[in-house]
């Protein structure tokens, strides 16, 4: 009977942890559109739900992570497990996909930790389209990437934003690479000739 005890809350916090991911990980709803900011801009947040799962999967693991490791420090005993617990919590919350903000100056990601990014319009060097992953990946020129996942809404409305902000720096319609952008220069204009001075 205690084993039974014992057995049913591991596989309940099991089915729950796995409920969580599926949620986190699942693609945006289709029909959810960016939200349009005051003075023009567009922000792609992820949905309520997975925000509210977001948090309590990190809530959970760290939880367990901090109550294990002042048990660890109490008793001398498992405390690399509370450890390991605690830095996926704050790995997580790190990686888990930030906000998208697009002004007129530039496009800007936050995560809930970690330094913000941001990439002014001038510098953007690359766009790339992954169609697989449900990704895509905005380069700039000193190597600062924002990505714009599977979970985050509207990446046609996004793509079509950059299109036309910077259409040179977009994918081929082949997903390949975009060609290289080389500015033409005009010629100079010919030299005219001086009319010549009739009093001569």
């Amino acid at each position: 009977m205690t084993f039974i005890w014992v057995i049913v809350p591991y596989f309940v916090g099991v089915g729950v942890l796995a409920l969580l991911a599926r949620i986190i990980l699942k693609e945006a709803d289709e029909n959810q559109q960016a939200k349009p900011l005051p003075g023009g801009g567009l922000e792609f947040a992820p949905e309520k739900n997975v925000l509210t799962a977001m948090l309590i999967f990190i809530g959970i693991f760290g939880v367990l992570g901090v109550v294990g490791t002042v048990s660890a420090l109490i008793s001398g005993h498992g405390l690399v497990f509370s450890l390991a617990f605690v830095l996926f919590a704050l790995l997580m919350a790190c990686i888990l996909p930030g906000s998208i903000t697009l002004t007129e100056v530039e496009i800007e990601q936050r995560f809930w930790l970690g330094k913000r990014k941001s990439i002014h319009w001038d510098d953007l060097r690359s766009v790339t389209v992954d169609r697989k992953q449900g990704r895509v990946t905005i380069a700039s020129r000193t190597g600062v990437k924002i990505q714009h996942a599977r979970q985050l809404p509207d990446r046609a409305r996004l793509l079509a934003e950059l299109e036309a902000r910077c259409p040179d720096k977009m994918p081929r319609p082949d997903g390949s690479a975009p060609l290289p952008h080389h500015p033409v220069v005009p010629p100079p204009p010919p030299v005219v000739a001086p009319p010549a001075d009739p009093q001569v």
